[in-house]
């Protein structure tokens, strides 16, 4: 409870999108590391009350603690070398205009689709792989949480090689930086635009300052239970709670009190957060495949109140076993759901294959029952997820 919540902010993107971290965070990287293997191995620490592993099987448990401990500052890993063969395997012949290939994806779909992107940090992002800057600091050192093992094939045999196989191309502002909840006036200009209708027409906030606030946000209505709402135009941190700096400067009685205060608070919190083991239970699953994990197993049929298909696995639209897996309905939930991200996103696609995309999903859908809910039209491209049920309507 030392840390505020904008610096734990800060730190979770750092660590989410970049490939190169500050000295702290790749210790603080290998602290969790550790943290993580006593919880995997021993099912010690504070996630053993949210966190479900009677699933995993023997073997996913020891590839989990395998590249945990990978995480250790002592394992070398070369990014910025791993990295730069992806890109070298990505353009090939192009590689030495990489810079203008990038910029026309960023023309051709990231303006269109989410144009609070700005330009010159996705580009950054593509040349670097640093996506969020703080200040003024620096990013020399590798993010080994982004280390991954992959299958493949060396000289005729299977191996299995540790290396960087994330994204090279979308970047991680679509994840947390294009959208938030906006219950306010203050978040809603999070998206202003100046100059608009001109040849000068720009954002005045970007990606960053969007995935800020969304991670500002759910920490804080974790840890308080109350949904977070800024206080200041222009200023993601104004809905915190903070002492002012009279009470830290008025003297020992007002530090008392405020150190009384502080700890009330994080108490406070800390209980909200326990709460959360009676609210939901993070299961881990076993399988290969989601057909292996859910689908092909008949435990799991009338258990799901929603099922998120990411836009690799939206054929499974056209499976009978996924309708299965959803719920009846009561009075709590009335219509369970199947969300399937469509293509919106994808800047390998061109844009006619992003609107085909989002008109198949409906069709595979109704292979198996499922029926579409009316969504609202984007104002522009096509939608970035469709709704289904199994419900009658």
């Amino acid at each position: 409870w030392s840390v505020p919540i904008h610096r734990r902010a800060n730190t979770f993107l750092e660590i989410f999108g970049n490939t190169q971290v500050q000295e702290k965070t790749e210790a603080y990287i290998a602290e969790l590391g550790s943290a993580l293997v006593r919880f995997v191995c021993d099912e010690k620490g504070s996630l053993r009350r949210l966190v479900d592993l009677s699933q995993l099987k023997h073997r996913d448990v020891d590839g989990i603690e395998k590249i945990l401990k990978s995480w250790q500052t002592s394992v070398p890993f070369e990014m910025g070398e791993l990295r730069d063969r992806r890109l070298r395997a990505l353009y090939g012949q192009r590689y030495d205009g990489r810079a203008g290939l990038a910029d026309w994806d960023y023309q051709d779909c990231v303006k269109k689709s989410a144009s609070v992107v700005h330009a010159r940090q996705y580009r950054h992002w593509r040349e670097t792989g640093i996506a969020f800057e703080f200040g003024d600091q620096t990013y020399p050192l590798p993010n080994r949480s982004m280390a991954s093992y992959a299958q493949g094939k060396e000289n005729g045999r299977s191996r299995i090689r540790r290396g960087f196989w994330g994204d090279v191309v979308m970047s991680p502002y679509f994840a947390l930086g294009v959208d938030c909840e906006q219950p306010n006036r203050f978040a809603r200009e999070l998206f202003q635009v100046l100059n608009k209708g001109t040849a000068t027409e720009q954002h005045r906030h970007t990606a960053v300052h969007v995935a800020v606030y969304n991670i500002v946000a759910w920490l804080h209505e974790i840890e308080t239970g109350r949904p977070y709402r800024m206080k200041r135009e222009h200023d993601v941190y104004s809905g915190l709670d903070q002492r002012t700096s009279e009470q830290v400067n008025a003297g020992p009685a007002a530090q008392e009190k405020g150190a009384t205060d502080h700890h009330a608070f994080a108490m406070e919190c800390a209980n909200s957060i326990l709460e959360l083991k009676d609210l939901a239970t993070v299961v881990l699953l076993s399988g290969d495949t989601f057909e292996s994990a859910i689908l092909a197993k008949p435990r799991f049929h009338n258990k799901f109140d929603l099922v998120w298909l990411s836009n690799h696995q939206a054929h499974h639209l056209k499976e009978p076993a996924l309708a299965k897996l959803l719920c009846d309905g009561d009075a709590v939930v009335p219509r369970p759901l199947v969300l399937a991200e469509a293509a919106r996103n994808l800047v390998p696609l061109k844009p006619e294959q992003r609107e085909q995309f989002a008109e198949r999903l409906p069709e595979l859908a109704a292979t198996t029952g499922l029926q579409r809910l009316a969504e609202p039209a984007p104002a522009v491209g096509s939608p970035n997820f469709l709704s289904f049920t199994a419900k009658k309507i």
